[in-house]
């Protein structure tokens, strides 16, 4: 077992990289592979399952195994945190098909499609969140990869394309040892080698965003609105002096976080129910009851946002909303606006002729 420094920082949970090997149907990260596309893909489908809340990075530590183990208990398997065939038998149809088993294409899902996403990421070509869902991020990457690698450029995840990124062909390779005391946003990679610490890094970065608001929770994956330049800052980490604070420079899509926080406001708040005339009991009126509405502070929220996705601090985020009143209460209907009296009125009047027409016959 290789086991590497805690990754920590202001407002991120303290942690131990690890990489283990086990004799299970899972082939779980080498030390030469730093880190394994198999894991990743693992880590998506038990997210999918709701059982895995932590970063997709491909690192098989202490919270993929719990997750794994929640998965077991949930499913009435046994438990002990190993991912074995029946577990994995468990995370179907997501983990039918490992990669390389078919071509991967656009409008493909599963698990080979999020062990491509991995591998992608790690060579430096973002695609957005690693989500097992082939869309147009997850092809223009595949296309920049296959130029970069001098590859036949089809779009295509082939066995060509596979194999290269396996051995990552074509990929940006930083070397060096990051000085001693040497800090990027707060998280420690002094000591480690270039590759180590751009592990960490985009790691500590991936740990998912919380959102709450009115009793609910949303797990936002950064990497989604994000774009960190790790490779970057660890080459300026390399080339600084021991003990110094880098920070970790971050390409926001402000335009994909502004549509983010209008599918929050969608889900979260509603407008308000004013109270409206129903009918009629023995001639008195019945009327609904008035409900409050509420309202995202977009805007706020958006800041919110950027702040978290800038730095490395994952504090859960308190959705700002505002509470918007009902334009008409029971108290206002009765006493108030002349035309619901009026119409409290008509309706009472037509009940009372019909009920003198129903005397007569």
């Amino acid at each position: 077992m290789l086991t590497i420094p805690r990754v920590c920082g202001p407002g991120v949970r303290c942690r131990v990289l690890l990489i283990a090997s086990t004799t299970a149907t899972l082939a779980v990260a080498a030390p030469a592979s730093a880190g394994a596309p198999d894991v990743a893909a693992l880590q998506v489908a038990l997210r999918i399952r709701g059982a895995h809340v932590g970063a997709i990075d491909g690192m098989f530590g202490p919270e993929t195994r719990a997750a794994v183990r929640r998965l077991q208990r949930s499913q009435g398997l046994r438990v002990d945190g190993v991912p074995g065939r029946r577990t994995l038998a468990a995370l179907r149809p997501f983990a039918r098909h490992r990669l390389g088993s078919r071509l991967v294409r656009r409008g493909r899902v599963g698990w080979d499609v999020a062990a491509l996403q991995y591998l992608l990421v790690r060579c430096g070509l973002p695609v957005g969140a690693i989500d097992g869902v082939f869309g147009h991020a997850t092809k223009t990457a595949v296309v920049r990869y296959q130029h970069r690698a001098g590859i036949p450029v089809d779009g295509l995840a082939g066995e060509v394309t596979i194999a290269a990124l396996r051995r990552s062909l074509g990929c940006r390779a930083v070397k060096g040892t990051v000085p001693a005391g040497t800090t990027v946003s707060g998280v420690s990679i002094g000591g480690l080698t270039a590759r180590w610490a751009q592990i960490a890094l985009r790691s500590a970065f991936a740990e998912p965003l919380w959102l709450r608001a009115r009793g609910r929770t949303w797990l936002l994956d950064p990497n989604a609105l994000a774009r960190p330049q790790v490779a970057s800052a660890v080459r300026r980490a390399l080339h600084a002096d021991r003990g110094r604070a880098i920070r970790l420079r971050v390409e926001l899509e402000r335009r994909r976080v502004r549509r983010y926080a209008v599918s929050v406001a969608d889900r979260a708040c509603g407008p308000p129910v004013p109270a409206r005339l129903v009918g009629l009991r023995s001639l008195r009126p019945r009327i609904s009851r008035a409900r409050s509405g509420c309202r995202v502070v977009r805007s706020a929220l958006v800041r919110a946002l950027a702040r978290r996705l800038h730095g490395l601090e994952r504090s859960v985020i308190r959705v700002p909303i505002e509470r918007i009143r009902p334009t008409r209460t029971a108290c206002t209907c009765i006493a108030g606006p002349s035309w619901f009296a009026s119409s409290v009125w008509a309706q009472g009047d037509a009940a009372r002729r019909l009920r003198s027409v129903a005397l007569r016959s």
